[in-house]
This record gives structure tokens, sequence and C-alpha cells, in this order.
């Protein structure tokens, strides 16, 4: 085993562990946001693909994002208080947000059920959601720019799930391809995320990871 392999694998080691942490307790776009209207996978590059789409995930953020009024898809307006952490329990509101409502996205009175729709609602008044840096599994290059994809409320527990299951085999998401797709029983986009295999593309998938960290935490 050469000396570059056991340093790989000693540092997704490493990052299996913290990534137990990351996941206790448990609006990105861009020209890489992959948009899921229709449920249908539109690319980046404005190609459209049914499903499943294989990818590499490569990593995620924790999300948080208020809006005061009904989404407008004629008019879409940023939320006025929003917050982003790779540990959920950690997430506190941008400094830079409009209204910032809480000290942190926890104790938040918008992050509690049955807020929702001014309080008629069972669900939270502040979106929860994660945000996803992934690749396509077919033959990546380190030039690869990484692409956005936003896990909706609806789909949050089937992610959350897909990644402990890795996570008692020992394995990182980075060393499988996962196949996302829609639960078609659903007329909103609600992804399920299955036939997690590996592949050979490791090395370059940490590569990428760099790039994708920098614009996560942005």
């Amino acid at each position: 085993m050469t000396t570059a392999l056991i340093n790989i694998q000693e540092q997704l080691r490493q990052e299996l562990e913290a990534q137990k942490v990351d996941l206790q307790g448990v609006g990105g776009d861009g020209p890489n946001k992959i948009k899921l209207g229709g449920r249908v996978f539109t690319l980046p590059d404005n190609t459209t693909d049914e499903g499943p789409l294989s990818a590499i995930i490569l990593d995620w953020r924790f999300t948080r994002a208020y809006f005061p009024v009904r989404f407008d898809a004629n008019n879409p307006l940023p939320p006025v208080c929003s917050a982003s952490n790779k540990v959920e329990a950690n997430l506190v509101p941008r400094a830079n947000s409009d209204d910032v409502k809480s000290e942190d996205c926890p104790s938040c009175e918008f992050n509690q059920w049955g807020t929702a729709d001014g309080g008629r609602g069972a669900g939270k008044a502040c979106k929860n959601s994660i945000l996803l840096a992934i690749i396509p599994a077919d033959n990546p290059t380190e030039k690869l720019q990484p692409w956005m994809i936003e896990v909706s409320p609806a789909s949050l527990t089937n992610f959350i799930k897909h990644v402990k299951t890795l996570q008692k085999k020992g394995i990182m998401p980075c060393q499988v391809v996962t196949d996302f797709s829609f639960d078609m029983s659903k007329t909103w986009p609600k992804l399920e995320f299955t036939n997690a295999g590996p592949h050979e593309h490791i090395a370059t998938a940490l590569t990428i990871r760099e790039n994708a960290q920098v614009v996560l935490n942005n």
C-alpha cells in the first residue's frame, strides 16, 4: 500500500469521526445550482435529467432561511435572516442578515414546530435545509467545479438516514456513488438517496472538495 493511499485512508477515518458529531441533533443559489422543479434535475448547463442522478457527495452544510412573506416565483426575495454551518447545533444567524431573529438558531422561536404560516401550519417558519456539494460520478476531473443541490425539509430525514447508514459501515459519502432520485408518489420534489457503491475517484473527489468547501462556507 502506497504512502499516499495510507494518508487518504487516515484522513477519511478522521473525517468520519468528525462527521458523526456534525450530524448530532439532527439557500445557496448560484451558477452551479441544480434545480429540482417539476421533479426533474435541471443541471447547471440547463440540460435535464429525470434521474436517478449518480453523483459523489463531497460535503454539505446545514442551512436556515427565514422569509417573512410567502414565496413568490415572480418576485423571489432573499431571506431576512439566514445561517449556515457544518454542525447543526452551532447554527447562528449570519452577521449580514437584514433582520436577525435570535442569537442562535436552535432556540429561535421561528425554528420551532408549529410556527409555519403564522402559526397555522405544522412545520417551521424558518426553512430548514441542507446544501450539498456534489460532482457527477462519471469520470470526474480535478478541474471540475462542484455542483450545489439543496435538500429540502421534506428530504432531510432521507439524507441523514443515508449518511448514518454509511457511517455504520465506516464509510464517508465521498467514498461512494449515491443515486439521487425523486419520490414519485409526491407532487413536490422529495429526494431519495440510494444505491451507494464504491468508485475509483477518491483522490479527485478530495481535491475538488477543497473548492466545494470554499463555496459552502460563503
